[in-house]
């Protein structure tokens, strides 16, 4: 069962070919959300929705746009086609990892905290006690 385990594409050290730091994670996925909640956004509205400095915004939206996820156009943010094919990735690879952590008895606002959290150090122990754990029950 391990095998059918998709935490490499949560984990940016798992995946070579989408080398998302925890806090690019963060804000690509936040920006996604923003879209779909409104027709524009700008860097200052990922600002105020994520409690973060502009300095912040602007390097992380400097990097996601390096990396060809987001294009930036009169000060717009928008998702290209990788970037949303990388947000549907990590969308469903965070409803596997909720499995997974409601497995281990973790639900709730304590697991959504776990994903979410900027420190992927925790979400690399994550996954490996995940992929322990499955590994051995299987």
């Amino acid at each position: 069962m391990a095998a059918d385990f998709p935490v490499q594409l949560y984990s940016a050290g798992n995946c070579p070919e989408m080398k998302l730091s925890s806090s690019e994670r963060i804000y690509l996925l936040t920006l996604a959300q923003l879209l779909e909640e409104q027709k524009w956004v700008r860097q200052c509205d990922l600002a105020k929705r994520l409690q973060v400095s502009r300095p912040s915004v602007f390097r992380a939206v400097s990097r996601l746009e390096a990396l060809g996820l987001i294009n930036k156009e009169a000060g717009l943010l928008f998702l290209n086609e990788t970037g949303e094919a990388a947000v549907k990735q990590q969308r469903e690879a965070k409803k596997v990892l909720l499995a997974g952590l409601a497995r281990l008895g973790i639900t709730g606002e304590q697991a959504h905290a776990i994903l979410e959290s900027p420190d992927s150090f925790y979400q690399d122990c994550l996954i490996s006690a995940l992929c322990e754990r499955l590994s051995l029950s299987s």
